[in-house]
């Protein structure tokens, strides 16, 4: 994993306000950035990528100085899983 740096223009963002993420590859750089983006407000996330309501245009500076641009995408995934549990353990209601 290597450090990029990531920021989008369209959240009138530039190269001196990026975040540093660590990725694989400028993909999974923009992609974080989208993850980060959606997260950013803590207390109300807003997850305007995973819901489709934003599409934003992120430039990845890769740590050998190569510049490219991505849109990042997001979808919404829930996975749920069960387990049996013995018997005695937890209280049914």
């Amino acid at each position: 994993m290597e450090n990029y740096t990531v920021w989008s223009p369209e959240n009138d963002e530039t190269e001196d306000d990026a975040a540093t993420v660590e990725a694989l590859d400028a993909e999974d750089a923009a992609a974080t950035w989208g993850r980060l983006w959606d997260e950013g407000d803590w207390e109300y996330p807003e997850y305007h990528v995973a819901s489709g309501n934003d599409e934003p245009i992120v430039h990845v500076r890769a740590p050998d100085g190569t510049l490219s641009r991505w849109r990042v995408e997001g979808e919404w995934d829930p996975i749920y899983s069960a387990s049996e549990v013995d018997e005695g353990e937890g209280e049914d209601r």
